[in-house]
């Protein structure tokens, strides 16, 4: 269990931001609420960085931001 380095850290965020939060616009169609889900997205990752490793970590921050965008839209309902 090696996790995910601070420079490989920042590095993903800068290649995963922009795509993640396009999809996640595409859920909510709420700049700010898109905004904020992948912020948060990213921040419940960091915390578990020990346990990440880097190949899974791209499907992880998806799956994530979806899970997130889904109950935010439900909780708009």
């Amino acid at each position: 269990m090696t996790g995910i380095e601070d420079t490989d850290w920042s590095r993903l965020y800068r290649e995963l931001e922009k795509p993640l939060y396009n999809v996640v616009f595409r859920w909510l169609w709420d700049v700010e609420s898109s905004q904020d889900i992948v912020q948060e997205a990213f921040l419940r990752c960091w915390r578990k960085r020990a346990y990440v490793e880097q190949d899974g970590f791209k499907a992880l921050v998806f799956r994530t931001a979806l899970n997130l965008a889904k109950n935010e839209q439900r909780r708009k309902r």
